[in-house]
């Protein structure tokens, strides 16, 4: 069952417990996930996205990418550019 807006990440160092309204989106690099938070820091684990999401609410973060999962609780503005090349 899932803590109500917290979560917990286990190191080999440290126990965090990071509320949800503070990690802005996370982004997953091979076994390694980066979390982006609202104050501009950035925490690095060697957890892959999948079991991140897994512990996290789908209603505060959706996956937009494969290797991005966004906090819809942060206001942002997402540009698309389509740039096509005729030959």
């Amino acid at each position: 069952m899932k803590q109500s807006n917290i979560l917990k990440i286990t190191t080999s160092y440290k126990t965090y417990h990071i509320p949800y309204a503070d990690i802005v989106r996370i982004e997953a690099n091979s076994n390694y996930s980066f979390l982006f938070f609202s104050n501009g820091k950035t925490l690095v684990v060697s957890k892959v996205l999948h079991s991140l999401e897994a512990q996290l609410d789908s209603l505060n973060f959706i996956r937009v990418h494969s290797s991005h999962l966004v906090n819809v609780d942060h206001k942002h503005i997402f540009v698309l550019q389509k740039n096509y090349k005729f030959f």
